[in-house]
């Protein structure tokens, strides 16, 4: 793991950010996930499955490096366009066979999960933390939220990971 482990950085127009909408998109970003050895820059306007949660975890939590203040910037992101990213992250998941990132996979049904059930979105980690409390899939989670990434692959079973996901989005 390098110091940007973890770290996503997005670059999205004034106009989406400050009225989202089905259509809106990301111009560039990097992502450096935990299972990445390098950085993943990409730039082109495109979306992401991903995009309107991103937005709205920026809304709450981003921090500015510099210019105006986040709630002068980021304005109020639909809540079925939050639901849909959720969903078709956990259905992205559930397709695969073999999870290079397994840690990501458990933890995005948690989020995704715990958005449906209080209506707040927030961090993978968190939902983490909440879903035990719901659910007797405990083993599988406090692993996702112990392991070292590194090691998660061979702790993590593949058809474990798949079934977690595939139960969450059938319940």
């Amino acid at each position: 793991m390098t110091p940007l482990s973890g770290t996503d950085l997005t670059l999205v127009s004034t106009a989406d950010a400050s009225a989202p909408t089905k259509s809106s998109h990301w111009i560039a970003y990097l992502r450096h996930s935990r299972s990445d050895s390098e950085p993943n820059v990409v730039i082109h306007r495109d979306s992401d499955i991903g995009f309107f949660i991103d937005l709205e975890l920026t809304k709450q939590r981003g921090a500015r490096l510099l210019g105006p203040a986040i709630a002068d910037v980021f304005g109020p992101v639909p809540r079925a366009l939050v639901i849909h990213s959720c969903l078709q992250n956990c259905r992205v998941w559930a397709a695969r066979n073999a999870f290079n990132d397994p840690i990501d996979a458990v933890l995005t049904a948690c989020r995704a999960w715990k958005s449906l059930e209080t209506g707040c979105i927030g961090s993978k980690r968190e939902a983490g933390f909440w879903a035990p409390d719901q659910n007797t899939s405990t083993s599988l989670i406090s692993a996702a939220l112990t392991l070292d990434p590194g090691f998660a692959r061979s702790q993590l079973p593949d058809h474990e990971v798949k079934a977690f996901v595939r139960w969450w989005l059938i319940s």
